[in-house]
């Protein structure tokens, strides 16, 4: 393969790991801000979803 090859392969996969890293930053920011908005029903569920549980909670 040449260099060129090779560095625009480079590049694309950057590329799409960059955007794959940026929808999960998306999706968690939705998740968080929707959980924050009903916060009161899960209280009162007895669950514990603060920002740092939920990040651990999408890094599992």
């Amino acid at each position: 393969m040449s260099a060129v090859k090779q560095l625009a392969v480079s590049n694309t996969e950057k590329d799409g790991e960059e955007q794959l890293q940026q929808i999960e930053k998306d999706f968690l920011h939705r998740l968080l801000l929707i959980l924050k908005r009903n916060g009161g029903l899960i209280g009162s569920a007895g669950l514990n979803f603060t920002p740092e549980n939920m990040l651990t909670l999408a890094l599992v």
